[in-house]
């Protein structure tokens, strides 16, 4: 029998190949998911049954609570996502709800970089002998988000 945290990765990737690719997002949720399926192994629960909007309710009091509102309401909205993908059923707790606080501002804009901010950049991570930041930031800039 596969575990929580196997099936959800595996609907997760299927998801995300279903809608062009999506590494970012597919990456992102496997690491939220997996969160969650350690609260559930750490709270005796193994199947998808047993998930119910109470235990999405324990999550978020118990290990969302320490985060900022817009970390804790998308870890909540990733965990919705898979729970919605692995069972057509389930019907999504509000992130806003399960959090009890409320985002002071959304970005409503991308952030955009232009290629002298970016250059500073790099300079400055190879100042700081930031290889393994440079090849990230390098990366993230020039990826296409859309």
């Amino acid at each position: 029998m596969e575990n929580l945290f196997s099936v959800g990765v595996k609907k997760i990737v299927s998801a995300a190949a279903s809608r062009g690719g999506r590494y970012g997002w597919c990456a992102t949720t496997r690491i939220r998911w997996q969160l969650f399926c350690n609260f559930c192994d750490s709270n005796g629960i193994e199947k998808f049954e047993q998930i119910t909007p109470e235990v999405l309710e324990m999550y978020a009091n118990d290990r969302c609570s320490a985060l900022s509102v817009a970390t804790a309401q998308n870890y909540i909205s990733s965990v919705n996502t898979v729970l919605k993908i692995c069972n057509p059923g389930w019907v999504s707790c509000s992130p806003k709800n399960l959090v009890g606080r409320s985002r002071c501002s959304v970005r409503t804009k991308s952030l955009t970089f232009g290629a002298e901010q970016i250059n500073c950049a790099i300079a400055e991570l190879k100042n700081l002998g930031q290889e393994d930041g440079l090849c990230c930031f390098i990366f993230c800039s020039i990826w296409p988000t859309a």
